[in-house]
C-alpha cells in the first residue's frame, strides 16, 4: 500500500492519554493495548534485525530511502522504544526488560533470548561492526566505532562466560561468508558501527549506508528465502520520557506491504521471535507483549 502524506500523518498520532508517561509505563501501556491476532508460528524461517541509532519516526520517514522502504514493507507507525539512553533498549530487545538506566558496562545473570533459542534448537548470531572478537569486553574499540553498549549479548553471563555462545558474537565481516555458505542463522542481529548507525554521523549518513548495505541483500533470493528483515532504531532523538516513537519496518517475502498502526514496542519484536520459533517467553515484559499482527504477514513459511 502506498503511503500518502495524510494517511501517514494520521497513523503517527499517538493517543493523548499516552503523553507524559515514563518510558516503562509507556511500554507497558502500549503492550497491554495491542489486542490483535499475533503472527503464527513458522511465519518466517529467518529473522534479520538491523538496529540504527537515535532518530524519531517523523524524522526518519522524511528521508527518501526510509520512505521507500516503508512503501515496500510494513511500516509500524506506533512502534516505541522503551527507554533512554541506548543500552536499556538493546537489552530489552533480547531479554524482555531494561535492567539498567545507563550505558555503563554491566554483567547480568538473567536469562535471555539465547537461552530460549538453545532450548528450541534455533541457531543465532550477532554481527557487530568493528567488534575485535575474542569475547572482547571493553567499552569501546577502534576509536569508538565499536561500542559495547550496542552489543547486548556480551552483557549476559550465559553468553560471555560460555565460549561456544560467545563465539556467536562475531565481527560483521563474517556475514558475507555466511550468506555465501547459505548458513544464515535462524535469528541474526546486525549492529552497525557508530558511524554507519547514525550515532556519530546523523540520519543522512545512516540512510546512505543502509541503502548500500541492504539493497543487495533484498535482491538476493537465497538470502531472502523465508527471511523477515526488521529495520528499527534503538530510541528516538528526543531524550525525554515520552514520545519515544521510532521508525520500524518489516521487509521480505513473509510480509504484506501495508501500514500497521497498532501500538508496539521493542518487547513486541522480541515476542514475535519467540512466537515464530515456538520458544515460550522469558516471563518479563515480553510475556505481556502481543507480537506483530498476523495480518502483517502471508501464510506461514512452512507447516
Amino acid at each position: 500500500m502506498a503511503l500518502t502524506s495524510a494517511a501517514l500523518a494520521s497513523a503517527m498520532l499517538l493517543p493523548a492519554c499516552r503523553y507524559g508517561l515514563a518510558d516503562a509505563d509507556v511500554s507497558t501501556s502500549l503492550d497491554a493495548a495491542t489486542h490483535v491476532a499475533p503472527l503464527q508460528a513458522h511465519t518466517f524461517k529467518h529473522v534479520f534485525v538491523i538496529v540504527l541509532e537515535n532518530e524519531g519516526l517523523a524524522q526518519v520517514q522524511a528521508d527518501g530511502y526510509f520512505a521507500d522502504l516503508a512503501r515496500r514493507g510494513v511500516l509500524l507507525t506506533h512502534y516505541a522504544a522503551v527507554a533512554h539512553p541506548s543500552q536499556p533498549n538493546y537489552l530489552a530487545l533480547i531479554a524482555g526488560d531494561t535492567f539498567v538506566t545507563d550505558d555503563a558496562p554491566v554483567d547480568l545473570a538473567q536469562r535471555n533470548l539465547t537461552d530460549l533459542l538453545a532450548s528450541g534448537g534455533v541457531s543465532w548470531k550477532t554481527y557487530q561492526e568493528n567488534y575485535p572478537g575474542g569475547c572482547y569486553t571493553e567499552a569501546i574499540s577502534d576509536g569508538g566505532l565499536y561500542a559495547r553498549k550496542h552489543n547486548p549479548f556480551i552483557s549476559f553471563d550465559s553468553i560471555r562466560a560460555n565460549p561456544s555462545r560467545c563465539a556467536k558474537i562475531v565481527n560483521a565481516s563474517a556475514l558475507q561468508a555466511d550468506i555465501q555458505a547459505m548458513s544464515l542463522p535462524g535469528v541474526a542481529f546486525y549492529v552497525p558501527n557508530q558511524a554507519n548507525d547514525g550515532h556519530d554521523t546523523g540520519l543522512a549518513f545512516a540512510s546512505a549506508w543502509l541503502k548500500a548495505f541492504l539493497e543487495p541483500k533484498l535482491a538476493d533470493a537465497a538470502f531472502m528465502d523465508g527471511t523477515l528483515v526488521i529495520v528499527t532504531f534503538d530510541e528516538s532523538g528526543t531524550f525525554s520520557n515520552n514520545h519515544n516513537q521510532v521508525y520500524t519496518v518489516l521487509l521480505g517475502p513473509p510480509v504484506v506491504p501495508s501500514i500497521d498502526a497498532h501500538p508496539y514496542t521493542h518487547y513486541d519484536l522480541l515476542r514475535s521471535i519467540e512466537i515464530n520459533f515456538g520458544l515460550g517467553s522469558l516471563g518479563r515484559r515480553d510475556a505481556k507483549a502481543n507480537g506483530f499482527a498476523r495480518s502483517d504477514f502471508k501464510a506461514a513459511a512452512r507447516p
